[in-house]
């Protein structure tokens, strides 16, 4: 299984670094998540990163072990992240 970006539907809500830090340590919290979504802010575009290994607090991305599928493209509002099996 493949996690696939399309930054140009990226709203930048941010739900994708929220559920995920739930994930990993139950607790809601951006800083720890394993997906950093930044914002290039002459453009107004909004680019979420997917890590791929340990940052710091943040844990690499386990496509959330133990789920039916990611919990970031099952909440993601806009469809920005998608699924490749």
């Amino acid at each position: 299984m493949k996690l696939i970006i399309n930054a140009g539907k990226c709203s930048g809500c941010r739900v994708c670094e929220v559920i995920c830090s739930f994930h990993h340590r139950k607790v809601f919290s951006r800083k720890i998540s394993s997906i950093v979504v930044s914002r290039e802010e002459r453009k107004g575009e909004f680019e979420p990163l997917i890590l791929a290994k340990a940052e710091g607090k943040r844990l690499p991305c386990d496509l959330c072990n133990g789920e039916k599928s990611p919990l970031c493209v099952r909440f993601c509002t806009t469809k920005a992240l998608t699924v490749e099996e």
